[in-house]
């Protein structure tokens, strides 16, 4: 697909253009989702009641046919679990993050932005 852009006069990638773009997507793509992954299957494999309830979970959501891609959204512990992990364990560590309300955390009042 990436030897098949062209762009607004029509000229193909340059060879280090399509290696850059390559290289995007096997570390910010691949790496990350990986990393991600490892971490999910971690705390999933050390807490034996997680993993017991996300088995308990998707016949009750999706019954006992083989698991599709479209029945993801309805696992919503799963979702869970994967949220929590990104949260505990995020791949950008140096994301920053802007308050929109004021919220107090442990009794400390934290300010909006």
């Amino acid at each position: 697909m990436l030897l098949q852009v062209v762009d607004e006069n029509g000229q193909p990638m340059t060879q280090q253009e399509l290696r850059d773009e390559l290289i995007t997507l096997l570390v910010a793509g691949h790496e990350t989702s990986a990393t991600s992954l490892a971490w999910v299957f971690y705390y999933v494999l050390k807490d034996p009641r997680v993993l017991e309830r996300i088995r308990e979970g998707a016949p009750a959501r999706v019954g006992e046919g083989p698991l599709a891609a479209a029945h993801v959204s309805e696992l919503r512990y799963l979702d869970a679990v994967v949220k929590e992990t990104a949260r505990l364990r995020p791949i950008l560590v140096f994301v920053a993050r802007e308050l929109q309300q004021p919220v107090e955390l442990g009794g400390y009042g934290c300010r909006r932005g």
